[in-house]
């Protein structure tokens, strides 16, 4: 049914042109016995639909209303909220990963709309993904007679994670590292925004089984009571709700939901919550988790912005760990704008992307840091196009952090401060960049984003080059100094393919000019006002 029809029957309805029907004894004692947890008596989202628009067409004007107020309740989801890495394996074929995740979500949507009691509407809540680092990524080097250590005679070891894209596959998959690494980052990511989304998911299936409408003038749709029965044992999400509620409000020239919801996920408090302009389809979301794999006291937080429409998925991530500052809890911290501060907290990482929902590909930048206090995010620029079977680049290197008091952020490797830092934690290091960055050029081959061109190349030293006979780096696996250790297939392929020995002769880097970045910034979605 379409919007202006709808409206037209809310005007006879308010006029009275018509008698109004009210909803049959059947269908008033399904949904007060569903209320009252009888979910023998619940009806699907897509029967009562379905009831309604029938009744409107058989000029039931109040099942007009009924079947728009349902219509309200799944368009309050932001379906076209998918994240997903552009340079993600996919099928042979090579549809993209996020085609495959975007059919995934609405064949979901479909299972959780004929969701036939409470339970299997927490089903919406989405399995957390296991994913791991790329061995051909930043591993740990052991170096001898650094060339920018005193008298150029130090030995050592550079900490894993600082070195960028140091071999150009990953060993065993064929991917470029570039992708590889991309791929691994925006999976995390991506988990946090299908909860969000999932979370609403279930919302809006639970209202719809309950006979409940989105609420209207700031009032609150509470469902904590029916959603917090259902105790994680009756369902397979591992989800326990303790409060489950979606807010009305008037935003500046919208109507905007906010839902939000406490409880437990598989035994961890989870705080979430979305604010969703359905009018322009955009929206922010927050969910704040404690970070269990780093310490019990510990709490991740988490914003997304962003803004959909027929042609354009744009989002903004920040995602940050807090920590208990001496007997004061750990506490997350938030800009005025609603978004994770990047004044505060470890572990900080960034992502704004711009992708096309036809076929996924777009531009995607990401920026992370470990310590809070660095001076420098490490920075993927990534950009995927449709033309041949796929194309696209890949830029690696380093951008500042923003100046004190700025929750500002320039993610372009092109910037006039960014760019590669070769020696970043070894002896006589210097966080200023060169004008240069890592390169890879892509293309699609049977589901895999493999490398073509790579210029990746540099020595661990402040100005990327070694001199003949001077120093010499091999990655290593295990425990600094553990000889224990036995390097598995691939990790011998890191090996043998990411030694560099100045003793067969001097190493000069192959970086890309900065110059020669071909790579536009995705613009910042705004949040609902």
């Amino acid at each position: 049914m379409t919007r202006s029809l709808k409206l037209i029957a809310l005007l006879a309805l308010s006029l009275c042109i018509i008698a109004c029907i009210d909803l049959s004894s059947d269908d008033k004692k399904n949904v007060e016995d569903c209320s009252a947890g009888d979910q023998t008596a619940c009806d699907t989202l897509d029967t009562e639909l379905e009831l309604a628009n029938q009744a409107c067409s058989d000029g039931e004007v109040d099942q007009c209303l009924r079947a728009a107020a349902l219509d309200a309740l799944i368009d309050s989801i932001p379906q076209g909220l998918i994240i997903a890495s552009s340079t993600a394996s996919s099928d042979a074929g090579n549809s993209s990963e996020f085609d495959k995740k975007k059919a995934t979500a609405s064949a979901f949507l479909d299972t959780i709309r004929s969701a036939t009691d409470l339970a299997s509407c927490l089903d919406a809540i989405p399995s957390k993904p296991q994913v791991s680092s790329p061995l051909c990524y930043g591993p740990a080097l052991d170096y001898t007679d650094h060339p920018n250590s005193t008298g150029g005679t130090q030995d050592g070891q550079l900490p894993t994670g600082d070195l960028g894209l140091w071999v150009e596959d990953e060993p065993g998959t064929g991917q470029a590292c570039a992708a590889a690494k991309l791929n691994e980052l925006v999976a995390k990511t991506a988990y946090n925004v299908d909860l969000a989304v999932g979370s609403m998911s279930m919302m809006v299936c639970a209202a719809a089984l309950l006979g409940k409408e989105l609420p209207e003038n700031g009032a609150t749709l509470d469902l904590s009571t029916q959603l917090s029965s259902i105790g994680s044992s009756s369902n397979q999400s591992g989800i326990e709700i303790k409060t489950a509620t979606v807010i009305h409000k008037t935003l500046s020239a919208s109507t905007g939901y906010e839902t939000h919801i406490v409880g437990t996920l598989h035994d961890q408090d989870i705080d979430l919550t979305v604010l969703h302009d359905s009018d322009n389809d955009k929206g922010i979301l927050t969910i704040e988790a404690p970070e269990s794999d780093h310490q019990a006291t510990d709490l991740r937080g988490v914003s997304v912005i962003y803004e959909l429409s027929s042609s354009q998925v744009k989002y903004k991530m920040i995602a940050s760990r807090a920590q208990p500052q001496g007997s004061t809890a750990a506490d997350v911290s938030f800009a005025s704008d609603g978004q994770v501060s990047l004044q505060a907290g470890e572990d900080i990482h960034v992502m704004q992307a711009d992708i096309n929902p036809a076929n996924g590909y777009g531009s995607l930048a990401y920026a992370w840091k470990a310590g809070g206090g660095d001076d420098h995010y490490r920075a993927l620029n990534v950009v995927t196009e449709s033309a041949g079977n796929g194309t696209g680049r890949a830029y690696y290197g380093y951008v500042p952090s923003p100046s004190s008091g700025s929750e500002s952020i320039n993610l372009a490797l092109s910037a006039t401060s960014a760019g590669m830092i070769c020696n970043w934690a070894g002896p006589g290091n210097s966080h200023t960049p060169v004008d240069k960055v890592q390169y890879q050029a892509l293309a699609l081959s049977s589901g895999d984003w493999t490398a073509t061109t790579s210029n990746i190349t540099y020595a661990p030293t402040v100005n990327c080059d070694m001199d003949a006979n001077t120093g010499k780096f091999v990655p290593a696996f295990g425990s600094p100094g553990d000889t224990s250790h036995t390097p598995s297939t691939h990790e011998h392929t890191i090996i043998t393919n990411g030694t560099l020995d100045s003793a067969s002769g001097a190493i000069t880097n192959d970086l890309l000019d900065k110059t020669s970045i071909n790579f536009t910034l995705p613009t910042e979605p705004t949040a609902p006002q």
